[in-house]
């Protein structure tokens, strides 16, 4: 009897976050190139022409910046803990500033990751979703004002 293999395929439901701001867009990307720099996230990728900044491999324990995991990712949990609160995450955290016809501009974010117990060697990692509060912390060290994650 010959063994068969096959590939299950799941959907993403990776989806950007999206705001209209009310500034240039060249001024946008400077304002969001200053805002990954003061939530301390090293930009791994800039690309100037199409105004998109980001990381694809932020390693990150409890903490981005001033916000904890657990206001970054749900990663599930278990007995009572998340596991964004002791797993070490990888991130990926992608930003595009583009311009709108109102004269402003749209920013767009990307946050999702992958977290992994520090205390086994599991070899699977375990997917993590965005909850909204970093790309809302994005949003509003680029404009200034208060944003609350959707």
């Amino acid at each position: 009897m010959g063994a068969t293999t096959s590939t299950v395929r799941l959907a993403d439901d990776v989806r950007s976050n999206k705001a209209l701001i009310d500034l240039a867009p060249d001024k946008a990307f400077a304002a969001l190139d200053a805002a990954y720099a003061a939530l301390g996230i090293p930009v791994s990728q800039r690309d100037a022409a199409s105004r998109k900044i980001g990381n694809e491999a932020l390693r990150a324990r409890r903490k981005v910046g001033d916000l904890a995991m657990t206001k970054v990712v749900d990663c599930g949990g278990e007995s009572g803990m998340p596991n964004a609160e002791t797993y070490t995450i990888t991130l990926t955290v992608i930003s595009q500033v583009t311009a709108n016809d109102a004269g402003g501009s749209l920013l767009q974010t990307v946050v999702e990751g992958a977290a992994r117990n520090p205390l086994t060697n599991a070899a699977n990692a375990v997917r993590c979703s965005s909850v909204g509060g970093l790309e809302a912390r994005i949003q509003s060290l680029v404009t200034g004002k208060d944003v609350k994650p959707k």
